[in-house]
């Protein structure tokens, strides 16, 4: 059975405000934040996963919540230093497909523009947005996939997006344990 895109973004629409919910009851219930707690006694097991989730569009509402209260007990550096691995995880996989396949979308619409002769600097400001992107709770898609089409070479990729994962997931987790 064919599906057509409408039903695909309706699917991810529906998972999308599922994970708003779920975000919603982990801050919200107590038993919620105690199965956190009990989960951070397995050491960087939690931060990891969290940071995992914390990269992809569907779950980065709910992996945003859990790093918010994993601040509130866990040092909020151990959380976003084993965080960031989980999420760079997510975001090299999305980066390889990106470089290796590409994405026929994001090739016309560049050729649209000519972003290569549009300005010299077209390219550097892609890549702010683009870090901008994956350092926020936003979804880390868009960014893994515009340092995709600039083929950034991946090791730089690797140390970018480490350091902006690892920003956006201190920030959270700081702010679990202050709030």
């Amino acid at each position: 059975m064919a599906t057509n895109g409408k039903q695909i973004r309706l699917y991810n629409l529906v998972f999308i405000f599922v994970s708003v919910i779920v975000a919603i009851i982990i801050l919200s219930t107590p038993q919620a934040g105690a199965f956190i707690e009990k989960s951070a006694e397995f050491g960087p097991f939690a931060p990891l996963f969290a940071g995992a989730f914390y990269s992809d569009v569907i779950t980065a509402p709910a992996a945003t919540a859990v790093i918010f209260y994993l601040g509130k007990v866990q040092n909020p550096f151990f959380v976003a230093l084993i965080g960031a691995f989980g999420s760079v995880a997510g975001d090299y996989i999305i980066f390889r497909y990106i470089r290796k396949r590409g994405i026929p979308e994001i090739a016309y619409l560049a050729r649209r523009l000519k972003i290569k002769n549009k300005h010299p600097y077209a390219k550097y400001v892609a890549m702010v947005i683009a870090a901008i992107i994956i350092a926020s709770p936003l979804p880390d898609e868009i960014g893994a996939a515009i340092f995709g089409a600039l083929k950034v070479k991946t090791k730089y990729f690797l140390v970018i997006s480490y350091t902006l994962n690892f920003l956006g997931i201190l920030t959270v987790a700081w702010l679990g344990s202050v709030l």
